[in-house]
């Protein structure tokens, strides 16, 4: 089984003396398994995958866009999935009658406008999504947007059109689910917000946009047996915890999360977010770091920082240049200049590495970097 491996040859000197702090972390993040951190049970997860599949179903071939209305971090795993596992250029070619994917989450109002100026919404379906149900931001753009459906499509024509995302008990978005009878998916209780890439937040549009939402599940399970192992060494979000507790108290307190893979950039936006929102320092460098401007600004700004590079091992496609060598020689030997640039500059740096951009990887690494944050975030504290 090709898994998610850790490249540690940079940050030497883990030591075995931390190990009892490691597994008194893990113990303590497994114990909160049933009540705060839900998003452990994958089991859990995976509830409403059926309800998602029949859904997406009904919806084959009856929508030309996805939009996904929300205002904060339930947008960039929705981001993540599409850059990843889907085409570059999905949105022109839209294969076997799948949707486009527009991402609405912000209310600046000349994003708004031109939307309103080239999208059609009788044509879309919106995914409107918050935890809480409250966020201001999510609530304006719905309020707007139904508006907008509504008067195109009558005011009940309209109520195919959106499906929200939320919690199960209470808030506006549930009461507007209730009283206007829009179709409604759960986030489970004891998943919070920056936790649920794996729940209907991220599952639904993925069902809509074709992913293999079943490889992503597969994926997150796998690693979630990973995850229950006491020693570093076969647990890569427990080791990926101990590189961040050792830098954290060599005063490296922020990590760069950085990409060196088109499809895998996105995921670098949601690792930084899910750092951020765990307490824990963190910055977004997406892309291959150009060695002589992003990444030298990196190194010069501060030397309180460590990277976490996020790379590919395997590319689906293989291209020749003209004449001799291949771009995939090429780009390999760019991204180890950039991992040179960092060893010569001293900066501890990990490299986690998929086998290929696949929805079980993709399922790998939110499970991963999700219990990775969880358990820097209780080191930190401890």
């Amino acid at each position: 089984m090709d898994m998610l491996r850790l490249d540690l040859r940079s940050v030497p000197g883990l030591a075995a003396a931390a190990e009892p702090r490691l597994a008194a972390a893990l113990s303590r993040l497994q114990q909160r398994a049933g009540t705060d951190q839900r998003w452990l049970d994958t089991d859990l997860l995976a509830a409403a995958h059926e309800q998602i599949l029949e859904f997406a179903e009904s919806m084959r071939g009856r929508v030309h866009t996805l939009v996904t209305l929300s205002v904060g971090a339930s947008a960039l795993p929705v981001q993540a999935l599409r850059t990843a596992l889907n085409s570059p250029f999905h949105n022109l070619t839209m294969p076997g009658g799948l949707p486009r994917l527009i991402v609405l989450d912000n209310i600046d109002p000349d994003l708004i406008g031109e939307f309103l100026d080239c999208v059609d919404p009788s044509e879309c379906l919106f995914h409107v999504v918050s935890r809480s149900g409250e966020s201001e931001a999510t609530l304006a753009l719905t309020s707007l947007l139904r508006g907008e459906l509504a008067r195109r499509l009558g005011p009940e024509g309209h109520k195919e059109r959106v499906v929200i995302t939320t919690n199960a008990h209470s808030g506006t978005l549930h009461e507007l689910a209730e009283r206007e009878g829009y179709t409604r998916f759960d986030i489970p209780d004891g998943v919070q917000g920056r936790y649920a890439a794996l729940s209907p937040v991220g599952l639904l549009p993925a069902a809509l946009l074709g992913i293999d939402t079943p490889g992503l599940l597969a994926g997150a399970r796998d690693m979630a047996q990973l995850a229950r192992n006491s020693a570093w060494i076969d647990n890569p979000a427990l080791a990926w915890a101990a590189v961040h507790d050792a830098q954290r108290r060599a005063g490296r307190d922020c990590v760069i999360h950085a990409s060196f893979s088109h499809r895998l950039r996105d995921l670098s936006a949601y690792a930084a977010q899910l750092s951020h929102e765990s307490g824990l320092a963190a910055v977004h460098a997406p892309g291959v770091l150009e060695r002589h401007h992003q990444l030298g600004a990196l190194i010069d700004s501060t030397r309180a920082q460590w990277f976490s590079v996020l790379s590919v091992l395997s590319h689906d496609h293989q291209q020749a240049l003209p004449g001799a060598g291949t771009l995939n020689a090429l780009h390999s030997e760019q991204c180890q200049q950039t991992l040179s640039a960092l060893e010569l500059a001293g900066i501890p740096h990990v490299r986690v590495q998929l086998p290929r951009v696949s929805a079980h990887a993709l399922g790998q690494y939110f499970q991963f970097q999700q219990t990775a944050a969880a358990l820097s975030a209780d080191l930190a504290a401890a």
